[in-house]
């Protein structure tokens, strides 16, 4: 029929950004309409289900995980140096926001930031190879709060960048 849209093709007026985006969501999201219906803790009537979510859940994290490995290769497009690499005050910031966030949704804070601080060493490490070759890569420890000598190059042997 003329002016219905076909497979594939939606009709949303004046209002482009929808019939541009709309389209391409199956593509975006690859998860099926259960995984849509999270059931809730409370609701969950088995084991099996409350280990389904669970489930669900870690698989979230290990796509965000994934899908943040793609910015932080997309970030050291824009380093010049290892210092910005390792960037300390950057990940003394962001830990203190992790840590928040973990207490503003009832996480243990301690949990929040130990997680993210693994998270943060590990690309850290992963850009700087990326960044100086293999060689480079500092072996940086995840308990340890970020230190000024990371800022001065001395976490690598080498001076100030």
């Amino acid at each position: 029929m003329e002016g219905v849209p076909g497979p594939g093709q939606h009709s949303f007026g004046a209002n482009a950004f929808w019939g541009t985006i709309l389209p391409r969501l199956p593509t975006f999201w690859h998860c099926t309409q259960r995984e849509f219906q999270m059931t809730s803790p409370n609701e969950c009537t088995t084991l099996a289900e409350v280990r389904f979510e669970i489930d669900r859940l870690d698989r979230a994290v290990v796509e965000a995980i994934g899908q943040r490995r793609e910015y932080v290769r997309a970030a050291s497009r824009f380093k010049r140096s290892e210092n910005e690499v390792q960037a300390p005050d950057r990940q003394r910031k962001m830990l203190a926001a992790r840590r928040l966030w973990a207490e503003e949704e009832g996480a243990d804070p301690d949990l929040g930031e130990a997680l993210f601080r693994e998270i943060v060493a590990h690309f850290i490490a992963v850009e700087m190879t990326e960044f100086s070759g293999p060689e480079a890569a500092p072996t940086m420890d995840p308990h340890q709060p970020p230190s000024d000598k990371a800022a001065s190059g001395d976490s690598c042997g080498k001076a100030g960048a």
